[in-house]
């Protein structure tokens, strides 16, 4: 059995799915990941990757002040990502035609579901979709990103609709752009695959509101042998400043990289090293005491840092719960405001500092904070909980059924 898996994004988007292609390489399928090139794993795996061309400037705009115009105003943002991502769709599209056939089970990400179910529909393939985060419509704040948390009720389900639909607007030029090459319309009724949710009921818990294929998978955490080793100049780094502060915004769009590296050198403490994750540096030692690993598995990195602060991604998130790190999140954009209100619930960090109020002395006090031990023994907590979760090997499983 073939599978295409669509890992079209940023890394917290392709890494995902790269797991969970592993899992079903192990049992002897055939699996294959689209992925855009920029993002696109350097090393070599038992399954392809399909690249098309892109990367951040596919996904972001370009001129910083844009970048800045977006992350200040939500609705700029959404429509400079719409914009991008219609640019996008005829490359996407091509890898799609390409790589699907009758034999295959298509995993869609939130911006091809409508466009892969057209696809699967025409070719006689199967169809699954798969989230990284609880984007479907409902009351519950702590089930839901699209609901604030101060609205309950019909107003929140009102706005939690309202978003999720904008969400699947993002892929409309990719649907569009495959009706006109098929030349046909949506096929009639329901969408009754599977919808794979890999989060975990600990972080989201599971709402009664989401539809009957939806799955709640769990988090698909890296196994153990697909850790990185550590380069050489990073262990000799560590040995020096043993358990540092790990500062990285991922790969998520920022205004300036170079002003946000000299913003956690500001905020951290005297004495303590400092170990960064930026695409604006060469990976490498970065002055004495601060470090720049990027491309590094978080698998492989956080069991050597003693506190995290991120920008609230998915799978930043869930690696910092599960390493039982403590974690400052300053979310940016999307489902990062969602992912630090979880972790101040889960009382593994403080409250959340939105990048829009970030300047250095309001990051090192929040810094200062994450030294309080009941971050620490709330991070543990987590840490056990989500260590019997095994998301991946109830996805496959999922994804065998279908």
């Amino acid at each position: 059995m073939k599978f295409v898996l669509v890992g079209t994004g940023s890394a917290g988007d392709l890494v995902p799915c790269l797991r969970l292609a592993g899992a079903l390489a192990r049992r002897g399928y055939q699996p294959t990941v689209i992925a855009l090139e920029d993002y696109a794993p350097r090393q070599r795996f038992d399954f392809p990757v399909h690249t098309i061309p892109g990367g951040e400037d596919s996904l972001w705009p370009r001129p910083r002040v844009l970048r800045k115009v977006s992350l200040a105003n939500p609705g700029a943002m959404y429509l400079a990502m719409r914009r991008k991502l219609a640019q996008l769709a005829p490359r996407v599209n091509d890898a799609l035609l390409e790589l699907v056939d009758a034999d295959t089970t298509l995993v869609s990400n939130s911006v091809t579901m409508v466009a892969g179910r057209l696809l699967a529909y025409a070719r006689g393939a199967r169809h699954a979709s798969l989230l990284f985060a609880p984007l479907l419509p409902t009351p519950n704040s702590a089930s839901c990103v699209f609901v604030p948390p101060a609205i309950r009720g019909r107003t929140g389900t009102a706005i939690a609709h309202l978003m999720w639909a904008l969400t699947q607007e993002l892929g409309g030029a990719c649907a569009e752009d495959l009706r006109c090459r098929l030349d046909m319309v949506d096929p009639a009724g329901p969408d009754h695959g599977p919808l794979v949710m890999a989060t975990s009921p600990f972080v989201t818990p599971h709402s009664g509101h989401w539809p009957g294929n939806v799955v709640q998978t769990g988090w698909f955490r890296s196994a153990r042998d697909d850790r990185s080793p550590l380069p050489a100049s990073l262990a000799l780094f560590l040995r020096r400043h043993p358990e540092p502060l790990l500062m990285s915004f991922g790969s998520v769009l920022v205004r300036d990289p170079v002003a946000d590296l000299a913003l956690f050198r500001a905020a951290t403490p005297p004495g303590r090293g400092l170990v960064v994750q930026s695409r604006a540096l060469p990976p490498g030692p970065w002055g004495d005491t601060a470090y720049n690993a990027l491309g590094l598995d978080h698998t492989a990195l956080l069991p050597h840092v003693a506190q995290v602060v991120h920008h609230g991604g998915a799978g930043t998130t869930y690696a910092a719960l599960a390493a039982g790190k403590p974690a400052l999140v300053i979310p940016h954009l999307g489902d990062q405001a969602y992912y630090g209100r979880r972790v101040h619930a889960l009382r593994a960090g403080p409250r959340p500092l939105p990048r829009a109020r970030l300047s250095a002395r309001k990051l090192r006090a929040a810094v200062r904070r994450l030294d309080d031990p009941a971050y620490a023994a709330g991070a543990g907590v987590a840490q056990r909980i989500l260590a019997r979760e095994d998301g991946i090997a109830h996805a496959v499983q999922v994804l065998e059924r279908t």
